[in-house]
């Protein structure tokens, strides 16, 4: 990473939120090879997206233009996790958080998840090709 790409990154990326780092394990776990060495690499990487995000959001707080709303993917809010603590570090805020949730009528939802939890359809099935065609 060259010096001007460097100044572009917050000062401080917080990397000791030990909930965030197991939520973000579990989910590196699903996806990739148990190789502790590259999950830290991508630990480091997500914090980085989420304290520059985060410092965006501050500025734009600090900055006294208003209110203003978010969106990002629910792993980036869940649990308050990655983006909605990091703000509030850097300015004082209100901040809430709603995810969006596919409802299948079997639902449980754990309370600290987000503020508010805001039901939606289930993603529509996307077609494949099997045999014979489309289905």
């Amino acid at each position: 990473m060259d010096p001007s790409e460097r100044e572009q990154l917050p000062k401080e990326i917080d990397l000791t939120q030990d909930r965030h780092r197991a939520f973000l394990l579990e989910i590196y776990n699903e996806h990739s090879p148990r190789d502790m060495k590259q999950f830290e690499y991508f630990y480091e990487a997500q914090c980085v997206w989420e304290e520059t995000m985060a410092s965006h959001l501050a500025k734009h707080l600090a900055s006294g233009r208003g209110r203003l709303i978010a969106f990002t993917g629910n792993g980036h809010i869940v649990n308050k996790f990655g983006i909605p603590d990091r703000p509030v570090r850097r300015v004082p805020a209100s901040m809430v958080t709603v995810m969006p949730y596919p409802c299948s009528g079997k639902e449980t939802i754990d309370r600290q998840a987000a503020d508010y939890v805001w039901f939606t359809l289930p993603a529509p099935q996307r077609f494949s090709m099997g045999e014979g065609g489309f289905r």
